[in-house]
């Protein structure tokens, strides 16, 4: 800083020096500043937060909201990137391929939103009711799709980093602080802790510099806080970006490697650059290259621009417009997968926190000076897309926990007891835990064999052959589903039609009345709950015809709302088949057919599991069938069926 003084007191007597650094000199600068104000106060020199380095820390402010909702698989698909360098764009490595990426990505997504709104205007033009104007059609369908709103979201974030990029091509430093503005309250909201304290602080000095530097503050206002290198419009860069090109030019690839290759490069660093310079000028090479048109300007790269643009919307309408979507449910734009209801309400109070906190730190640290600026600022941890896996509690945690619980309530009983002349029969007389040991292992229900039952039974049957044809025949619609994989089926439809129906139709053929398919019904406050989480948690995925199929079937089975959604599914689908016999199948809680029968007894129906609920279909039936084949992998069905025989001696089961 001394330096800087004594060189701009040389070369400019009177003018105010003005610093630009990234975060952590600014942070170190505005800590000198404010320790030494006789020597380096506001009044004495300027300090700039970076402008190259804050859209840096934005890009990867956003990537940060971005991650693992179907973005970066988006861009791949539609050729902007590549995986690798695609995957990069969520922490803005490269600063222009990111900042392309969004441009892409506003352009398509503002594209996708009119397309939605004009097909609102159609429908409801078509309907003779009353068309909402844009503005306000936005704010009623925010309130109701949460998939509307994150996308609104995102482009409004992509939207404001644009205008910041642009007010400091244009050298519009109004417009670049009314920006800074809106960018602050979410390095606040996403947890970027250290620019949001110390964006904060620069907002509030380029706000205090119209009453006080006045001569500072007009060379602001004319653009003196952005370089112009070429003649070109829309061209200028902030300063620390012309400081890093300057460094480029000169580091070479392997930058400045040991202290005294680091002492060179500060002592000669500018001299080289400006023989550099000097050099290209004499010879017109830059000259000769320059036109009065931005470089984007140019109708190849608007076409390519376009192009890419284009392909980007057919990428996401493939799985369907994001702004049409109306469910209560947020998905993925790649593979519509169902998000967490936890990111919904992160939705709705992230840019309000940050609102708040950003307000806030303004007010406490830097107006009235309540609090000091290195004060702690808290972390929000908002849950999003990529944070929204449900995490198991290790063992060793709830063991530990565990022990720490029943050593308080042992203590107390014990002083209990004391005092009351109890003895250890009474003191172990009740249950003194919330999870029995004898039904439970870390806080979960103990898991038994059951199919060791099989090994008794086994010996007392008689026949093996299966039957070739049976007047009915009970299918577990769950095994089947587990045991038939999708195979070169690309969507849910072709797996329906490709997969799934062929078998049903192949069992028709053996069964000369009645088909019926059970499914499982899963409940959250069920037993089985903690079973099906020991076998592993999955995202949640949408069930549509057009939906492309999950690539690992078996995971995609383990989430319940993905097998409810999929057992409906072929629910509806299995009353498409054209046959003469007749097709039963459950729906939730009921029960629907292709031909009318009476469901008295079998809907509505509270069972979950599809083992006893296939008892009642076999009683259903047992008046006009006598020879019925249930088909399962489950032991449950095989001992309940040896039970259902003792109650229908006439049945072959």
């Amino acid at each position: 800083m001394d330096l800087v003084m004594q060189a701009v007191k040389f070369l400019n007597p009177g003018q105010i020096p003005v610093i630009t650094a990234d975060q952590p000199l600014f942070a170190i600068a505005k800590q000198i500043q404010w320790k030494c104000p006789e020597f380096y106060g506001e009044n004495k020199i300027t300090l700039l937060l970076g402008g190259l380095h804050i859209e840096m820390s934005f890009l990867k402010t956003v990537g940060t909201l971005l991650k693992d909702s179907g973005w970066v698989e988006a861009l791949v698909n539609a050729k902007v990137a590549t995986s690798g360098c695609a995957e990069s764009f969520l922490n803005g490595c490269h600063v222009t391929r990111t900042r392309r990426a969004h441009q892409l990505t506003a352009c398509a997504l503002f594209m996708l939103l009119k397309h939605a709104y004009r097909q609102y205007s159609l429908s409801y033009a078509a309907l003779e009711e009353n068309v909402l104007c844009f503005e306000d059609w936005k704010e009623s369908i925010i309130t109701t799709s949460p998939t509307f709103k994150y996308w609104t979201l995102v482009l409004q974030l992509e939207m404001i980093l644009l205008v910041f990029v642009a007010s400091l091509r244009d050298g519009n430093f109004t417009l670049c602080l009314q920006t800074l503005e809106e960018l602050a309250p979410w390095f606040f909201a996403l947890d970027q802790q250290n620019y949001g304290r110390w964006l904060s602080v620069h907002i509030h000095d380029m706000n205090k510099l119209q009453g006080g530097s006045s001569m500072c503050y007009e060379d602001l206002m004319q653009g003196r806080f952005v370089l112009q290198k070429t003649s070109r419009p829309f061209s200028k860069m902030a300063l620390d970006q012309a400081h890093e090109q300057n460094n480029a030019m000169i580091k070479g690839e392997g930058g400045a490697v040991g202290p005294s290759a680091l002492r060179r490069w500060m002592i000669g660093g500018p001299e080289v650059s400006k023989v550099l310079q000097d050099l290209e000028l004499s010879f017109e090479i830059k000259r000769s290259k320059e036109s009065d048109q931005h470089h984007e300007q140019d109708k190849g790269f608007q076409e390519n621009f376009k192009a890419a643009v284009c392909r980007l919307m057919d990428v996401i309408q493939e799985t369907g417009n994001p702004f049409l979507e109306k469910s209560a449910e947020l998905v993925t734009l790649h593979d519509n997968n169902i998000v967490d209801a936890a990111v919904h309400k992160t939705l709705s109070n992230i840019h309000k926190t940050g609102v708040a906190q950003y307000n806030k730190f303004m007010q406490e640290r830097l107006v009235n000076m309540t609090k000091p600026v290195s004060a702690p600022i808290w972390r929000n941890n908002f849950i999003l897309i990529a944070g929204a896996k449900r995490k198991k509690r290790s063992t060793p945690q709830y063991r530990i926990s565990s022990l720490k619980s029943d050593c308080y309530v042992f203590s107390r009983l014990y002083v209990a007891c004391q005092t009351r002349n109890g003895g250890l029969t009474d003191f172990f007389s009740y249950e003194n835990q919330s999870a029995p040991p004898s039904l439970s292992c870390d806080g979960r229900m103990r898991v038994s064999n059951k199919s060791g039952l099989l090994e008794c039974l086994e010996p007392l049957q008689t026949s093996s052959a299966v039957p070739t044809v049976t007047d009915m025949t009970i299918l577990d619609g769950a095994a089947v589903v587990n045991m038939l994989r999708p195979g070169s089926a690309k969507t849910f439809a072709d797996y329906a039609n490709q997969v799934f129906i062929p078998y049903v139709m192949q069992t028709l053929q053996n069964v000369s009345h009645r088909l019926d398919v059970v499914w499982d019904c899963y409940r959250s406050d069920s037993l089985k709950a903690f079973t099906r989480e020991r076998r592993g948690l999955e995202k949640r995925k949408r069930v549509t015809p057009e939906t492309v199929l999950p690539s690992q079937w078996g995971s995609f089975l383990r989430a319940d709302a993905n097998k409810t959604q999929l057992f409906a599914f072929k629910a509806r689908y299995l009353l498409t088949v054209q046959s003469e016999k007749l097709i039963v199948t459950t729906q939730g809680p009921d029960v629907i057919s292709n031909k009318p029968i009476d469901h008295t007894n079998l809907s509505p129906c509270n069972h979950e599991e599809a083992d006893t609920r296939m008892m009642l279909h076999l009683a259903h039936a047992a008046e006009h069938c006598r020879r019925i084949l249930i088909r399962t992998v489950d032991t449950d069905v095989v001992v309940l069926s040896v039970a259902a025989m003792t109650r229908h001696p006439h049945l072959q089961l």
